[in-house]
């Protein structure tokens, strides 16, 4: 086995008879190996070993029967512990003090919140740090109702595979937050949102509209080292509908942002809309001139408004510029540039974390085995129009027949949203 010996030899002894533990590996009443063998594997001097079982029979995890003999003894709970009553999250986003609360992190961390409060269950949210491996076996040990693992940018990275590894042989039901995340281990579930057709209801959107040179703009966060799996959901989506519509196919604008520090936001919004400027300027002179500009994200559209500014063309105007996760309401780059995307999709990501609490409890009721192979659930995105920037025709919306009215919203058959505001402006020929 291999040792880590970065850490100290009683240390090590204690963590290695816990992972045993933890991973079922040793049940109640059943020996450990000899001191022996311990000692072997560990790299550790017999007396350490010796040293560290007296401190854990201390602590109720073993029993020292004799000299050669020591038998796992598993921990008695109080049942009225908060552990044992609580889906234990496990997050590796970083909220800042003056983040507006409702970016999708929010919105799911909103849902399953009020779905296990339902469910008369807590939530325990964990920061996935260097020391989550750690930490979550500890806290597994005391058998909490499931274990969430919230994807940041569904690129799966070492730690996160590490959880994965952590949790085959533990009977606890797991479910991850992530798209394109395929998991070949038992009991851990997937939900995530549909990528794919959410790009390709916004493109198709577009081409219904009189938009024929549509680009799509992905800046990336500084911190994505790698290309999200979910963007080439979204490259496919985009590239399906053009080819549907026989359009050319554009190629994308994609960089990773730039980050600036020690100067003011209203600062850094200014620097990132003259860098998409500046960008924007690059392609047309080399792609020719566009209509229409699907960003990766709605925080993205009003330093792409302001880029357009720059540039002499009026947005969406000259140029729709199309969103992605429904967030404009709480942009606050808004304040300085307040254009909402023409269209944009919303993940749902409030049911998105209700649905993450619906898979432990299934699991949890016996409906699906924590044997069977895991369940992948896919949410289908929402498309929301913005009326107070483009007036719909009377023969696109006659081909989407109303279903639902609720409040100043309209629901459509295929999945469209329109907000109730009166439309000021015609694109094109459909």
């Amino acid at each position: 086995m291999q040792v880590n010996k970065n850490i100290s030899p009683r240390t090590r002894v204690h963590k290695h008879i816990r992972q045993l533990l933890s991973y079922g590996q040793l049940v109640h009443g059943e020996s450990l190996p000899s001191e022996l063998t311990l000692s072997s594997e560990l790299g550790v001097a017999r007396t350490t070993v010796r040293a560290a079982m007296q401190e854990m029979e201390q602590a109720g995890l073993v029993k020292m029967v004799n000299r050669r003999r020591i038998i796992c003894q598993s921990p008695v709970l109080d049942n009225k512990s908060i552990v044992s009553q609580s889906v234990v999250v496990v997050d590796s986003e970083t909220y800042k003090a003056d983040t507006p609360g409702e970016g999708w992190e929010y919105r799911i961390l909103s849902g399953l919140s009020i779905a296990a409060h339902t469910n008369k269950f807590n939530t325990l949210i964990l920061h996935a740090n260097d020391n989550i491996e750690e930490t979550l076996l500890s806290t597994l040990q005391e058998s909490p109702v499931g274990l969430i693992i919230l994807h940041e940018n569904s690129v799966i990275h070492e730690q996160t595979e590490k959880l994965f590894k952590l949790l085959t042989n533990i009977n606890i039901p797991t479910v991850c937050y992530g798209s394109g995340i395929v998991s070949d281990y038992k009991g851990v579930d997937i939900v995530t949102s549909d990528h794919y057709l959410g790009s390709y209801k916004v493109t198709e959107w577009l081409i219904n509209h009189g938009c024929r040179r549509i680009v799509r703009f992905w800046r990336l966060n500084s911190a994505q080292e790698k290309r999200p799996i979910w963007l080439k959901k979204r490259d496919e989506g985009y590239e399906t509908a053009m080819n549907n519509a026989g359009l050319s196919i554009l190629p994308a604008i994609e960089y990773h942002e730039t980050e600036y520090t020690n100067e003011s936001d209203q600062k850094i919004f200014q620097r990132k809309g003259y860098e998409a400027a500046g960008r924007l300027a690059e392609y047309m002179h080399e792609w020719g001139e566009i209509d229409a500009v699907v960003a990766i994200s709605d925080g993205v559209v009003p330093s792409l408004g302001y880029a357009c500014t720059i540039l002499n063309y009026k947005p969406n105007d000259d140029i729709w510029l199309a969103g992605y996760d429904n967030i404009s309401s709480f942009n606050p780059d808004m304040q300085w540039e307040p254009i909402y995307p023409i269209v944009t999709v919303d993940k749902q990501n409030h049911k998105i974390g209700k649905q993450l609490i619906d898979m432990i409890m299934l699991r949890r009721t016996e409906k699906i085995s924590l044997s069977t192979k895991p369940y992948t659930h896919i949410l289908k995105p929402i498309l929301i129009e913005n009326k107070s920037s483009i007036e719909i025709k009377d023969s696109v919306a006659a081909k989407l027949p109303i279903i639902k009215n609720n409040r100043n919203q309209i629901v459509l058959t295929d999945s469209v949203v329109s907000t109730s505001d009166k439309p000021n402006k015609q694109k094109g020929e459909v």
